[in-house]
């Protein structure tokens, strides 16, 4: 068995913290008191720690304490060693504000990993003791009520009573004590295998009415058994509730096949996805599918896994609600040279998003060609494959992060910013598979450039550029990537064509171009951006020229003596006056290739070479 706490900074500094265990008895134990990395990760083996101090320390939760904005450092804790890898994110004290939760299961799908019990363990975080009501609701039984009180700094773990746990159920638990004071989650323990169970605030269950999956982890479809559990958290004597099931082809965004349930209040109910595989197989699914979920506008609680036939491994089914869609995202990316690493972006708006990502490692960076993803549709990012490729940046990097953990960055620059992400994450050594789910909130500023930055080449010579933009953040600046300038202006006697510059002066001159001058405000709160107008995006580059040897500059080939720098073939389509300069080869300007012109001052005609680019 292993349990790992797993932590991703995106501090652009390196930030102390205190990692620490709590025990049933209220003892503490600190496992960790270290600086985290700038953009960096770091993995805690818990047990290591706990075998360290013997058995006498029955831990009962885990602690991040750092200082700065929550939203800069995510943690997950990793356990693993049944059939399965439970991901648990640590909620931040701030986060859980409710003093109410709901939660549900139906395990009646399982199978032969039955029976499968529903686990809760709440943690009173504070100095002073907090009391717990439990509502059980058992279709066909009683609702049962008990009650109990958890002592200061003290830890409870909550089961159905009696020896066997009943197949389906749900439980409504509330407490007496301040806003914040107890932590709580959830889990489904068989004898084989753990998984997570849903456990949500009460007061955001009415926002329940459409759920989306990034992924639907299948592998093998005949030996995984995708299944959805539902509940209808309504108390009332109300009207059913409609539920629609559609299987999605991830890439197109295609409803592929679908189904509907209509569930009375307090309903709990299962559904095995593989009554949908005909019409899915019809449809030509096989690129990948994701699931949708939605009502009829009343909330619904949904719980998926994938069940694998053959070792009853289980993986959580990731099922985001509608209201939680994002613009940008942080994910640590670990050893490819262990792990098989895939970032899915799904765009649930109404208009193309395209996205700009970066990845930075202990020796490099690499920024990734724009990414544009149609509404409905979903992206992928193999990072073994890009690997595989060797693809260069802007900058001529390549993406070579070897045996060291990358931090990868993305955010929606323009179009659609209602998206949702999930980085997933298969040892190369087991079956287990976990993902993060985490996006990132802070202002976006665009800062024109031009690549490269700086050039020297000869009078008569030219030099590619590429306009530019980078994003700075408050995880770092992201970029170069691609721009597309509004405008573009150069200063005489330099010729700018927005990716290629000529050159006839020995001087120092300058390049710009103008963009759209836009900057993102991010309200992390209702996860929403405002463009804000900022002026223009001017970008300003210097391009040394310098003096072709051998040249001689009075000549005045190509228009020295003239103001810009014409195109190479308007030069070499007629005789020029100064110096009675002609061109003795003509080349067809869309190859590209030079134009030499031949000069000499003496005899008025044309004995040496001058290479003139062509546009």
């Amino acid at each position: 068995m292993k349990v790992r706490l797993l932590l991703n900074s995106r501090f652009v500094e390196a930030v102390p913290l205190e990692v620490r265990m709590t025990s049933l008895s209220g003892e503490v134990l600190v496992v960790a008191n270290e600086y985290l990395e700038p953009r960096s990760t770091l993995e805690v083996d818990l047990l290591a720690a706990l075998s360290r101090v013997g058995h006498r320390f029955q831990p009962s939760s885990v602690q991040v304490s750092f200082f700065g904005d929550k939203e800069m450092i995510q943690a997950w804790l990793l356990t693993s060693g049944w059939s399965g890898l439970l991901e648990t994110p640590l909620a931040s004290q701030s986060d859980e504000s409710s003093w109410q939760w709901i939660s549900f299961w139906d395990t009646r799908l399982y199978g032969e990993v039955e029976p499968a019990k529903p686990r809760l363990s709440f943690v009173n975080i504070e100095a002073t003791p907090v009391k717990l009501t439990f509502d059980l609701s058992i279709p066909g039984q009683e609702g049962e009520r008990s009650q109990i009180e958890i002592p200061a700094l003290g830890t409870y773990l909550w089961q159905p009573a009696g020896d066997s746990s009943p197949s389906r159920g749900s439980v409504q638990i509330e407490h007496d004590g301040a806003p914040g004071q107890v932590m709580a989650t959830g889990y489904l323990q068989g004898p084989r295998f753990l998984a997570s169970l849903p456990l949500v605030s009460s007061s955001s269950v009415m926002e329940f009415n459409r759920y989306d999956s990034p992924t639907l982890p299948l592998g093998a479809r005949s030996e995984n058994r995708p299944i959805l559990s539902l509940f209808n958290p309504s108390q009332d004597s109300g009207p059913p509730v409609l539920v629609r099931i559609a299987l999605v082809d991830l890439l197109s965004g295609n409803a592929l096949a679908s189904t509907e349930l209509s569930m009375v209040p307090s309903e709990v109910t299962s559904l095995d996805l593989r009554s949908l595989w005909p019409r899915v197989l019809a449809g030509n699914g096989q690129r990948g599918l994701r699931v949708q979920i939605t009502t009829d506008g009343a909330p619904v609680m949904v719980h998926g896994i994938s069940l694998a036939s053959s070792s009853s491994a289980v993986t959580d089914i990731e099922l985001i609600q509608r209201q939680k869609v994002h613009q940008s995202g942080t994910y640590p990316i670990p050893n490819l040279e262990e792990n098989q690493v895939v970032t899915t972006l799904l765009n649930l708006g109404d208009t193309t998003a395209e996205l700009f990502g970066h990845l930075s490692w202990e020796l490099g960076e690499y920024a990734l060609p724009a990414i544009k993803i149609a509404p409905g549709a979903a992206y992928r990012i193999d990072f073994q494959k890009l690997v595989h490729r060797a693809e260069a940046d802007l900058r001529g990097r390549l993406f070579q992060p070897e045996d060291s953990t990358t931090y990868f960055q993305w955010l929606s620059r323009r179009g659609s910013s209602e998206l949702i992400a999930r980085t997933e994450i298969r040892p190369l050594d087991s079956s287990d598979l976990y993902g993060f789910n985490c996006f990132g909130c802070c202002e976006e500023w665009p800062v024109g450039g031009i690549e490269p930055g700086f050039a020297t080449f000869g009078t008569g010579g030219q030099a590619d550029f590429v306009p530019v933009e980078f994003i700075d953040t408050c995880a770092g600046t992201m970029g170069p990537f691609t721009a597309f300038p509004t405008s573009s202006s150069y200063a005489s006697p330099l010729g700018w064509n927005y990716n290629k510059v000529w050159s006839n002066s020995e001087t120092n001159q300058t390049v710009s171009f103008t963009g759209d001058g836009q900057y993102m405000w991010i309200d992390c709160t209702e996860r929403s951006r405002t463009f804000v107008g900022d002026g223009p995006v001017v970008a300003d580059n210097k391009c040394a020229l310098t003096h072709h040897p051998g040249f001689d500059l009075s000549l005045g080939c190509c228009g020295t003596h003239g103001s810009n720098v014409q195109a190479c073939n308007d030069c070499c389509a007629k005789e020029l006056k100064v110096a009675k300069c002609r061109c003795d080869k003509i080349v067809n300007p869309i190859k590209r290739k030079a134009c030499n012109i031949f000069a000499d001052k003496a005899n008025s005609k044309c004995t040496g070479p001058c290479n003139v680019g062509c546009p």
